[in-house]
C-alpha cells in the first residue's frame, strides 16, 4: 500500500506521484490474482503512465511480463514491486512531454490536419506552463474517443475514468490560467 509523509504531499509533484501510486494499487488489488493475460492487459493499460514516472523501470514491467519463466504469485509479486517503486518516482513537465508526444505520434494517422495543430499546440502550451496537464490529457482523450483508438482509450494516463482525471488535476492545485488555452499566435 503506498505510503508518504504527509509534508512531502504539499509539493504539488509529490501529491500527484502519491495519488497515481494508490490509483494504480487500486487497480492492481483487483487485478492482481487474475491470469497472465489479464496482467498484459493491466500493463499495457499502465504503460503510458509507468512511461511518465520512470521509463527505465517502464521497460523492466515489459520484460517482466513478457518473461515466460516467472509465474503466479512470484511474477505478481515482482510486477507489484516494481510497479509502485516506478510511480514513486514523480513525473516532470519534460517526462510529460516526451509521453504526450509519444501519444500524439499514436493518434496522427487518425487526425485531421486542424486536429494534429491543435493538439501540438496544447502541448506545446503544457510544456511552457501555460496549461495544465489535464488539458492535453483531455484534448488527446476525445481524439482517442472520437476516432476510436482502442489502445489509448485504455490507457490510465489518459483518464479513463473521470473521477481519477479529476483527482489528479486537483493534486496539482489551481493552475494560474484556469482550463483557458492561451490563444494561437498564428500558425507555426
Amino acid at each position: 500500500m503506498p505510503v508518504e509523509e504527509e509534508t512531502a504531499l504539499r509539493d504539488p509533484w509529490q501529491c500527484e506521484s502519491f495519488i497515481d501510486r494508490v490509483l494504480a494499487y487500486r487497480r492492481w488489488q483487483r487485478m492482481k490474482q487474475g491470469s497472465r493475460a489479464d496482467l498484459r492487459a493491466f500493463h499495457a493499460a499502465h504503460e503510458l503512465v509507468v512511461l511518465a514516472h520512470d521509463p527505465r523501470r517502464s521497460r523492466a514491467l515489459g520484460r517482466l511480463v513478457a518473461d515466460p519463466r516467472l509465474r503466479g504469485e512470484a511474477l505478481r509479486r515482482r510486477y507489484g514491486a516494481l510497479l509502485m517503486q516506478a510511480l514513486r518516482r514523480p513525473a516532470s513537465v519534460a517526462d510529460h512531454a516526451r509521453v504526450l508526444q509519444r501519444v500524439t505520434r499514436l493518434c496522427r494517422p487518425h487526425l485531421t490536419s486542424p486536429e494534429r495543430a491543435e493538439i501540438a499546440r496544447r502541448v506545446r502550451a503544457y510544456r511552457s506552463g501555460l496549461v495544465p496537464l489535464a488539458m492535453p490529457l483531455a484534448a488527446l482523450g476525445r481524439m482517442a474517443e472520437r476516432h476510436d483508438i482502442v489502445a489509448l482509450r485504455r490507457q490510465t494516463y489518459l483518464g479513463a475514468d473521470r473521477q481519477e482525471r479529476a483527482l489528479r488535476a486537483a493534486a496539482r492545485g489551481p493552475h494560474p490560467l484556469g482550463d483557458r488555452l492561451p490563444p494561437s499566435r498564428g500558425a507555426r
